[in-house]
């Protein structure tokens, strides 16, 4: 394979066997082990052993040091993106859900408007891999769901009509 062909395939990201794991632990465990070394003193390996966190992860946490995400930038600002959720979502209730090709077209129309040049993407274009995280990233506000055809008749019908029959 050449790179111009990798380069358009989407990729999935599995960790290699024996590499490092991140974050193999949910944030709530983290909270119980802080307040448990605070509280009650116990030390923090034996917090680490029994919440099932590495032991540097919960000296990190206790210390205030590191809390940035792992990763690298986004291409858009985080008030970019809650404007672009805010859209999508209004969209929607406007009864036009959007596909991922249009949330797609929908960035690149923003980044030309505001004449900024994004080198990740191919002629500001994002691909398929940035659109799957970032609804993985806004996955508490956005969800992919199949769409149905309804007709118009059907779809204009009131809760108050509902509730007579």
């Amino acid at each position: 394979m050449t790179w111009d062909s990798c380069q358009n395939m989407p990729s999935k990201y599995k960790r290699d066997p024996g590499s490092r794991k991140y974050k193999d632990f949910s944030d709530e465990s983290v909270q119980k082990a802080m307040d448990r070394v605070i509280r009650t003193k116990m030390s923090i390996r034996k917090a680490a052993e029994k919440y099932n966190i590495t032991k540097s992860t919960l000296q990190r946490k206790l210390k205030g040091e590191n809390l940035n995400p792992h990763g690298g930038q986004t291409a858009l600002l985080v008030e970019e993106e809650s404007v672009l959720v805010q859209g999508i979502l209004e969209t929607a209730n406007w009864g036009f859900p959007l596909q991922k090709y249009d949330v797609r077209l929908l960035v690149k129309c923003y980044l030309d408007r505001i004449g900024r040049t994004e080198r990740r993407f191919k002629n500001n274009m994002p691909g398929v891999d940035w659109v799957r995280t970032f609804l993985k990233r806004h996955q508490g506000e956005l969800t992919v769901r199949l769409a149905e055809n309804m007709k118009r008749s059907r779809a204009a019908v009131s809760s108050e009509t509902q509730r007579v029959f």
